[in-house]
C-alpha cells in the first residue's frame, strides 16, 4: 500500500471524528497491544517494494500474517474489526497464488505502463499478472488510481476505510465516557433516615414495648392481689383478683 492513500485515510479519520464532536487528545489515550507487529508489517512492505528478494511472496505473508495479528490483538477498538477483514482479504490470493495477482488493464488505466508494454512486462518483488490460472483474481490489484499512479485492491480499500474508522471512533472516547455517566440513575432512599435494613417500623405503636430497647425489662407487670376482709370499721367488699399494671 503506498503512502500517500493511507494518509488520506488518517486525515479522513480526523475529519470524521472531529466533526463529531471527537477531540485529538483522545488519541494519546488509545491502549495499544503489540505494537512490533506494525513494525513487522512496515519492514516487509519496505524490503519488498525496494529489494530484489528471492523469497519476496514468503515475507509478504509473514507481514500480512502480522497485521491480521494486530488487529486480532487490539480488536477492543471499534473499528479495528473492519481493518482485519481488509488484511484477509489481501492474504487470500497471495497463499492461494504464491504472489500478489496485478491485473494489467489496472496499470495501463493508472498510467503506469503503456498498452505496447504489456506483453513484455514482468514484475518484480511479490507481484505477478493475472491470467487464466490465478485463483482470486479479483482480490487482487485490480483497481487503478491514476492521481497517484498505483493500483490498489479491495482489501487495501476496506483496511483504508478501517483505519478511518478506527481514529473516528477514539476521538469520540471522552464525549462516550460522559454519556456513559448521565444515563447512570440516582440511588433513592426508601427507609426513614436511621432505617439501615429492612422494613421502617410503623409510626403508631403496635404495643407499648414496641419502641423499648429492653421489651422484657420494661412490658408491663400484671401483679394480682387479693382484697382485705371487711372489718366493722370498713364496708364489706367482695373478694376479687384485681390486675394493676405497674410500670
Amino acid at each position: 500500500m503506498a503512502f500517500v492513500p493511507l494518509v488520506v485515510a488518517v486525515l479522513a479519520g480526523i475529519a470524521v471524528g472531529w466533526f463529531r464532536g471527537g477531540h485529538l487528545s483522545e488519541l494519546r489515550r488509545l491502549q495499544i497491544n503489540s505494537p512490533l507487529l506494525v513494525v513487522a508489517v512496515i519492514g516487509s512492505g519496505l524490503a519488498i517494494d525496494h529489494y530484489d528478494i528471492a523469497v519476496a511472496p514468503l515475507v509478504a505473508v509473514i507481514g500480512i500474517v502480522a497485521g491480521v495479528g494486530f488487529a486480532f490483538r487490539n480488536i477492543h477498538l471499534a473499528g479495528m474489526v473492519v481493518v482485519g477483514i481488509g488484511i484477509l482479504a489481501n492474504l487470500l490470493p497471495v497463499v492461494l497464488n504464491g504472489a500478489v495477482p496485478v491485473r494489467a488493464d489496472a496499470l495501463i488505466d493508472a498510467d503506469m505502463i503503456a498498452e505496447a508494454d504489456v506483453a513484455g512486462l514482468s514484475l518484480n518483488g511479490s507481484r505477478e499478472l493475472t491470467d487464466n490460472s490465478t485463483i482470486l483474481a479479483v482480490l487482487g490489484d485490480t483497481i487503478p488510481v491514476r492521481l497517484t499512479s498505483q493500483v490498489m485492491s479491495y482489501g487495501d480499500l476496506i483496511l483504508l476505510v478501517g483505519l478511518a474508522d478506527v481514529i473516528a471512533n477514539a476521538m469520540r472516547r471522552r464525549k462516550r465516557r460522559a454519556r456513559s455517566r448521565s444515563r447512570q440513575s440516582p440511588v433513592i432512599a426508601t427507609g426513614s433516615p436511621d432505617q439501615l435494613w429492612g422494613i421502617a417500623p410503623k409510626p403508631t405503636p403496635e404495643s407499648p414495648t414496641q419502641y423499648s430497647a429492653m421489651p422484657d425489662s420494661a412490658a408491663p407487670a400484671n401483679v394480682p392481689f387479693r382484697t382485705t376482709e371487711a372489718t366493722p370499721d370498713s364496708p364489706s367488699t367482695p373478694d376479687l383478683d384485681v390486675a394493676t399494671q405497674i410500670r
